[in-house]
């Protein structure tokens, strides 16, 4: 009995033995083969100098003043032409939920 479950162990350990795992390496691409994307880094989410200031006030008035108003309370003058109501990005409420990548510089104003 012994001799008998010696061989049969023996014979198992040969067969792991001669098994090779390393299948998935040996199989080649077909012809046209082409590897996917890798995914996108993100930019830095911080940016590397301070803000100017004054030029934020410069953009400021230019591009959201004319809804948003001087002081940001959405009273501007284009903006109650609109059929919505301006965010008020003045109010304290408004601006701690704000995050900056999300804010349109320089795109339509409003």
């Amino acid at each position: 009995m012994k001799l008998r479950h010696t061989l049969i162990l023996s014979t198992i350990m040969l067969l792991l033995a001669a098994c090779n795992f390393t299948l998935a390496e040996d199989v080649t691409p077909p012809p046209n083969y082409v590897p996917p994307t890798p995914a996108a880094t993100l930019p830095p989410l911080v940016p590397s100098n301070a803000p100017d200031v004054e030029n934020g006030a410069l953009i400021f008035a230019e591009k959201c003043a004319p809804c948003h108003g001087d002081t940001g309370l959405g009273d501007g003058p284009q903006g109650k032409q609109l059929p919505v109501s301006v965010a008020a990005l003045g109010l304290p409420a408004t601006a701690q939920k704000a995050i900056p990548g999300h804010l349109v510089f320089g795109g339509d104003p409003g």
